[in-house]
């Protein structure tokens, strides 16, 4: 189906030092509007759940009550991995969090850079990944917002690590001669199994693929014992209490019956048109970058096995009572990363000249820039809602209830969700837990 990737078949990716310098600089300009978005991004809609106010309480206090938080939503509601990670990154002091998005993200290029083309230029590729991933990225509330980036994101980075160590030959040779590799794959898989419902399923079946194509010698413990790791996971997320508890309760919400052929008809197109309508840019760009490595002949197993998979991420939706894009998320690395393999070939063969990539780059920072703005405009909105409500509870005004209104200002879904509706709708429980005050939203 395709010749096996080694860093030796892989073209070089060849720029002036001029070049590489302003994409560095592109890139790095990039990744510190991401601090400071990420930095000045207030707590939004569910976040005002899954944390509380600290004040000037110390580390150990704060881990005393994730760990009780985290052991009630997980039995009660919620027993994703990201859920609990939700809980603990939104309890920590906002910098350690902001550290941890930043390496996430980068991570994440890194991972949509080199997963198809390889290593080989390495810096050069995450340089160009970091420049273009705000351009293409569907939906950036798994960048900003707190409970996305460490419910979705960052357990997403779990299943594309496997994925990663999945890859062709070399990945599968290192991890079957490797016990220490195989052990933490194992533990790694394990942990992405518990972080989604639908994911893990289409993980599982390209590793099993991966290997199955790649050659029968690959067949061993050390390389099928992460596959049954992840599948214990699965297993342990979808059979948890809370997680029948959820279904049910979605299901008695939106007055679901059960699964007719035309209610699944009804809820594929739903995904498909939601899917597509947040990802378009994202698709055309993995479209092109298909079709132009395919007539190359390159990479052609590692790419069937991606599309395959993020076929079935995003096919297994249907199977949820609604649709969350962000739901979607691994296929939109998966097809990130076909765009960037593409986009590398292209260089490598000098089809781009240097001055068409700088100036698509250089382009590619309005996104970021507008992104920061977008957040800033939100934060100030939260912060001076938050501000009245402080304001009103030191004047002794909780037993009667604090009259806010709701921000209502929406903003295109590629940079912010805004979970106000969320916010209104538990005002009288979550919200008013938060502040230790009544909360009325009119």
């Amino acid at each position: 189906m395709g010749e096996a990737l080694t860093d030796s078949n892989v073209g070089r990716i060849s720029l002036t030092r001029w070049s590489s310098w302003f994409l560095v600089s592109i890139a790095a300009t990039t990744v510190i509007v991401y601090v400071v978005t990420f930095t000045i991004s207030p707590l939004n809609g569910e976040d005002f759940a899954l944390t509380r106010q600290f004040g000037s309480q110390g580390f150990m206090d704060r881990i005393l009550w994730v760990i009780q938080r985290s052991i009630e939503q997980s039995s009660g509601w919620n027993a994703r991995l990201g859920e609990q990670l939700s809980i603990f990154w939104l309890s920590m002091p906002k910098v350690f969090f902001t550290l941890f998005a930043t390496a996430s993200f980068l991570l994440l290029a890194f991972l949509s850079a080199t997963s198809i083309t390889g290593s080989r230029d390495r810096f050069l590729k995450v340089t160009v990944s970091i420049a273009l991933i705000f351009a293409l990225w569907p939906g950036m509330e798994v960048f900003f917002w707190g409970t996305a980036n460490a419910g979705y994101l960052q357990p997403m980075l779990l299943l594309l690590t496997c994925m990663y160590l999945y890859r062709n030959e070399n990945s599968l040779s290192r991890l079957r001669e490797s016990r220490y590799l195989s052990a933490a794959v194992v533990i790694l898989a394990f942990l992405g199994g518990l972080s989604f419902e639908n994911s893990p399923v289409a993980v599982m079946v390209y590793m099993a693929l991966s290997i199955i194509f790649q050659g029968r010698q690959f067949i061993s413990f050390w390389t099928v014992a992460p596959i049954a790791s992840m599948a214990l996971g699965w297993v342990l997320l979808v059979s948890a209490p809370s997680t029948a508890h959820r279904v049910q309760y979605y299901r008695d919400a939106l007055g679901l019956d059960g699964y007719s052929i035309h209610y699944l008809l009804a809820r594929f197109f739903n995904v498909v048109t939601a899917f597509s309508s947040t990802a378009l840019p994202l698709l055309a760009a993995a479209f092109v970058s298909c079709v132009y490595l395919f007539i190359k002949r390159k990479y052609r197993l590692q790419l069937s096995l991606m599309l395959f998979t993020a076929l079935l991420v995003v096919v297994s939706v249907t199977a949820a009572s609604y649709t969350d894009p962000r739901a979607s998320i691994l296929a939109w690395a998966l097809l990130f990363a076909i765009a960037m393999a593409g986009l590398f070939e292209c260089i490598s063969n000098g089809r781009i000249p240097e001055y068409l990539l700088i100036g698509t780059c250089v382009l590619a920072l309005y996104f970021p820039l507008t992104a920061q703005a977008t957040y800033a405009d939100f934060a100030n909105l939260m912060n001076a809602r938050e501000a009245h409500i402080i304001g009103e509870q030191n004047g002794g005004d909780c037993a009667e209830g604090i009259t806010v209104d709701r921000v209502s200002k929406q903003y295109p879904y590629k940079y912010l969700n805004n979970r106000d509706v969320w916010y209104a709708g538990n005002a009288t429980g979550f919200i008013s837990n938060y502040y230790h005050c009544k909360v009325i939203v009119k």
